[in-house]
Formats: structure tokens, C-alpha cells, sequence
């Protein structure tokens, strides 16, 4: 089986197959003929925060702008390029390490009251924290976690070189040994909107780039 190109840069027709989504996507909140070479995003009403599942266990009619796909090593460097110029009061793009609803570390960008902020988001069960919070003038970001077998490091560029760190957490809250039963981490990225004004946000590439050390 070949293996999955680390990098995507979004010149298909049609997204790839590795990519997953979170319940059953709206498919037209993905579009890669908006903008040539690039996955344009329009956010939903819906936050990586609000994926559950019912008593039953079935999985509840809600569906973020997500796709991401399965951390394969403890070592790896995901980074992505996003303009967000596209996004409106309230609106939300970033990269995540994607364990269950309640357990996610983010690197986003939030627009609020007409200023753009990058921001590292940590959720752990019911504690949601901003860990830092930047300014950003630019409309083009750099959004980057990189991990190893103790640490999720979030971190964030303007050129793709010199990278800003905005937070460390550790590996273990992201866990099936610390969350239960779920299948592992998903590298991936999103928007949402955290109003009912909705806008988007256009994802260059992706390069995730697992080592097997």
C-alpha cells in the first residue's frame, strides 16, 4: 500500500481520500474551485467543541468544517498555510490535534470586532484555556503543532521560517489511556464561526510529516 504524501497542496478536483471528517460533512462548505490550488472553508455554526454523541451512542446531527487524518507517529511537524482574510466578526480558522470534542489542542485564528488575533487553544474535558493570544495584522498565517512522545508544542509563522511558539501541553490528555475509547489523534484543520455570520477561510497546503524514530 503506498503511503500517504505528507503534503497536500490542494490542486484536485476533489479532496483526497485519506482525509476524514467529523459526522456527515455539508459538503458545501468545502470547495476547491472558489480559489485555484487552494481548499476554501466556509465556517460552520458548529465548534470542534460540540462533536458528541447521544445516549444511544449514535452520533449526533452536527457537523463541524473539518477534515483531518490519523497521527500515525509520536514525532511529527503539521503545518499549514491559511488566508484568512476571508473571515468575518466571530469567525475561526486554525490547526488542531484533534483527540474527542473535549480534548483538542488548537493553533487558530479568531477575527473579533474587526481585528485578527492568532491564539493557542487548549481544551481538556470541561476546562477550555487561551493559552496566549497575538495580535495579527497579516491576512496570510503560518499555523504549526509539532509533537513528541511527552509534549504537543503550538506555534505559529509569518513566513514559514521563523516560527513563534505560543504554547506547550502534554501528550497524555490527548490519550486513549487519559479520554477512553476513542480511535486515536487526528491531525486537521477547521473553521467555524463563533456567531451565526458566516465567512471562510482559504487553506493553501497542508504538510504533515511523520518520523518514525
Amino acid at each position: 500500500m503506498p503511503l500517504e504524501p505528507s503534503k497536500d497542496e490542494f490542486d484536485a478536483d476533489k479532496l483526497s481520500l485519506y482525509w476524514s471528517h467529523l459526522n456527515m460533512p455539508q459538503r458545501e462548505n468545502y470547495s476547491l474551485k472558489a480559489r485555484k490550488g487552494w481548499l476554501r472553508m466556509t465556517t460552520s455554526t458548529v465548534t470542534l467543541d460540540e462533536v458528541s454523541r447521544s445516549a444511544e451512542g449514535r452520533l449526533q446531527d452536527k457537523n463541524p468544517t473539518f477534515i483531518g487524518h490519523r497521527q500515525s507517529e509520536p514525532n511529527f511537524t503539521a503545518t499549514t498555510k491559511v488566508d484568512v482574510s476571508g473571515l468575518k466578526d466571530g469567525g475561526v480558522a486554525g490547526i488542531t490535534a484533534y483527540a474527542a470534542h473535549h480534548n483538542h489542542y488548537d493553533v487558530q485564528v479568531i477575527m473579533r470586532d474587526g481585528k485578527r488575533y492568532v491564539q493557542a487553544k487548549i481544551r481538556i474535558g470541561e476546562m477550555e484555556h487561551i493559552e496566549k493570544e497575538i495580535p495579527l495584522n497579516e491576512s496570510v498565517v503560518y499555523l504549526r503543532i509539532t509533537a513528541d512522545p511527552q509534549f504537543y508544542h503550538l506555534c505559529y509563522s509569518l513566513d514559514n521560517k521563523e516560527f513563534t511558539h505560543l504554547a506547550r501541553m502534554d501528550y497524555r490528555y490527548l490519550s486513549t489511556e487519559t479520554i477512553g475509547g476513542f480511535c486515536g489523534v487526528h491531525l486537521g484543520i477547521f473553521a467555524h464561526t463563533l456567531t451565526k455570520t458566516i465567512s471562510y477561510a482559504d487553506f493553501d497546503w497542508t504538510d504533515f510529516r511523520f518520523e518514525n524514530k
